[in-house]
């Protein structure tokens, strides 16, 4: 008997990533012949999400335009990264297949334990018997000649739990030899699917991250990160979002993902170009002494691949004495590729931070640069840079402290006379005093309560060392009525915004049940211990006792 027939197959994004299929035929004395096939289907979702730029490339510091695109409804997370991020850890930006990957079993095969059939009994062969199990052979080199694949492996592959009278599964034969049990544990795993089976799919599951020409923009900020905001798209399912480019000379990766009514979505990755003509280095010490004469290094680099004429500029500013600089000049051409460094003498004379301020300026001139008319670019041809200089005192620095509790009685007002005895030799301008006055014993270590109140961590002890401290603070406020929601927030919260540190003892509670015994007791280093500490174990009892009005307790 031979033949053939097609099948119209249409796949739709549920099918993704690897659909199987198994065609199999039954003959009238119960044999059964199978085959599968896999299949490679596009890794889609339901949510058709777009994220793209107004403009491929910009300046820094520029406005640009996001065009946000999703299911009517949807919520987007946008996040866009210095392209250097991405290259530091390849393959760790959102993917299609990284989503698909979080859910191996959608798609890997055979059946769960909870569910099988399979038995350890086993029989041995009578050669007289018809072979109605085979669904096709496969030639085992230099080992015992052929070896049998039923289609029992075929359905059991494809998940599928079948009920049925036919020879739909052939007995597993008793091993007899040494090489025969040796086989089916090594090499039955190779032989479920062939080479010709698993070639047809290519997935493979992943298991387990404009400005206009005459103005000027000054550098100071450049972060790695830019965009990491959530968005509603609205009803519309489009929105438009203006953000502000960084002072930073790169190639942004930005990326979205939205969740809604229509399921998920995955934007496909946006680049977007911040280019400049030519860009301005400083150099400078991050401090110098009163009265100390440092070089000012200024180096500009050309991004084109056409000469300009550059003109260097040294803010005006005070405090700060600029001296001749012999044979320096601060106008040159600059052509492709090319960079220069221009430098001044300056002297600080004034104790303090102080803002220098460089600006570079591509201008028009007749003067030709080589062979070639020098060229102005329509936008951003001018370029500066500020950077602060702290300019600390000479000699030897000298702190004191006094300190002292006043009580006020009935009503009378309390006071006291601190004196203020400077050296003769001190350096002019270089004193400064300050006075702090609180109501509170604890004031000061409630200013500092940062530092003060830490996130638990390490080992039994000194785990409960860092949690303590947060209840016998709490403690205080409520009995003191200090207790506000902001204190109280801030004592147990988490990290917030990325910037403002809040901490929590809920995670030291958490860590502290890891150093914990069956008994129920508590040691340094846990069950890695003999027994448990009984010290420890009242001590952690009672900060979880008085920890128990603020933090849940198991």
């Amino acid at each position: 008997l031979k033949g053939s027939f097609s099948i119209p197959l249409t796949f739709s994004w549920i099918y993704a990533p690897a659909p199987r299929l198994v065609v199999y035929v039954i003959f009238p004395n119960g044999k059964i012949i199978a085959d599968s096939a896999v299949f490679s289907v596009s890794m889609c979702f339901r949510n058709k999400v777009e994220l793209g730029f107004s403009t491929p490339e910009t300046l820094p510091d520029s406005e640009v335009g996001l065009h946000l695109l999703a299911a009517p409804g949807s919520t987007c997370a946008v996040w866009a990264v210095d392209q250097r991020v991405l290259l530091l850890k390849p393959g760790k930006e959102l993917s299609s297949s990284l989503i698909y990957g979080l859910f191996p079993s959608i798609y890997n095969s055979r059946y769960p334990h909870q569910v099988s059939e399979d038995d350890h009994s086993c029989g041995f062969t009578n050669s007289d018997e018809p072979d109605v199990f085979t669904a096709f052979r496969v030639k085992m080199v230099d080992l015992v000649g052929f070896w049998c694949i039923n289609s029992f492996f075929f359905l059991q592959e494809m998940g599928l739990k079948i009920m049925s009278n036919t020879n739909i599964r052939k007995p597993r034969v008793c091993p007899t030899t040494p090489s025969t049990t040796m086989l089916q544990k090594t090499a039955i795993g190779s032989l479920l699917f062939p080479a010709e089976h698993l070639t047809m799919s290519t997935y493979q599951p992943t298991m387990f991250s404009l400005v206009s020409s005459a103005e000027e923009k000054v550098h100071k900020h450049f972060p790695k990160t830019w965009i990491w905001n959530l968005y509603s798209v609205g009803p519309s399912g489009s929105k438009n979002v203006t953000v502000t480019v960084p002072n930073t000379i790169t190639e942004w990766k930005a990326g979205m993902f939205c969740t809604g009514r229509n399921g998920f979505g995955l934007a496909p990755i946006s680049s977007l170009l911040v280019f400049k003509p030519f860009f301005v280095e400083l150099t400078l010490p991050s401090s110098v002494i009163h009265g100390e004469t440092f070089i000012l290094k200024a180096t500009v680099f050309n991004y084109l691949q056409r000469c300009m004429k550059i003109q260097v500029t040294l803010e005006e500013f005070t405090h700060l004495q600029l001296k001749p600089c012999k044979g320096c000049v601060y106008s040159s051409c600059l052509c492709a590729d090319e960079s220069k460094t221009f430098q001044w003498s300056i002297t600080a004379e004034q104790l303090g931070p102080m803002n220098i301020t460089i600006s570079t300026e591509a201008v028009v001139t007749e003067e030709l640069c080589g062979e070639e008319i020098p060229f102005v670019p329509n936008q951003g041809q001018k370029d500066t840079i500020t950077k602060i200089l702290l300019v600390r005192p000479e000699g030897v620095l000298v702190e004191k402290a006094h300190s002292s509790i006043l009580c006020p009685k009935k009503g009378n007002p309390a006071q006291e006379s601190v004196s203020l005895m400077l050296p003769l030799n001190v350096v002019e301008g270089s004193v400064r005093a300050t006075i702090s006055v609180t109501g509170d014993l604890m004031g000061t270590a409630l200013q500092n309560l940062d530092h003060l109140v830490q996130m638990p961590h390490g080992c039994g002890e000194q785990n409960m060392v860092l949690f303590a401290p947060i209840v016998y603070v709490l403690q205080y406020l409520e009995k003191t009525r200090q207790l506000t929601p902001e204190i109280k927030e801030r004592a147990t919260g988490v990290l917030r915004n990325g910037n403002t540190r809040v901490l929590s003892f809920f995670p030291g509670y958490q860590i502290q049940l890891q150093y914990q015994h069956p008994d129920g007791s508590y040691s340094e280093f846990g069950t890695k211990d003999e027994y448990g500490n009984t010290w420890l174990t009242a001590f952690v009892v009672k900060c979880f006792v008085q920890a128990k009005p603020y933090i849940f307790l198991d």
